[in-house]
């Protein structure tokens, strides 16, 4: 669990698994990897609403980061560009 991570506290206030539940199912039908985590964590070292609390808030971490990743790497091409 990350630790001093407001971000993090607050997606746990206001986080509702069930609200995702059709996603979770078809995460949980399709994704092999994700579905033996899943049963080897749930429920012996988390809850559930743990596990998929954490899931989704490292995906928007990803996300975030690669959306950040694609603006650096779009103004560093423009600006090469126009040096040219």
């Amino acid at each position: 669990e990350p630790v001093n991570d407001e971000a993090y506290k607050q997606v746990c206030s206001q986080f509702d698994p069930t609200t995702r539940g059709e996603e979770i199912g078809r995460l949980v039908t399709s994704v092999d990897a994700l579905r033996v985590l899943y049963a080897k964590l749930v429920p012996n070292e988390v809850t559930y609403n743990q596990f998929w609390t954490r899931y989704f808030y490292k995906l928007d971490l990803l996300k975030k980061e690669e959306e950040r990743r694609t603006q650096i790497l779009t103004r560093t091409q423009s600006s090469q560009r126009i040096q040219t």
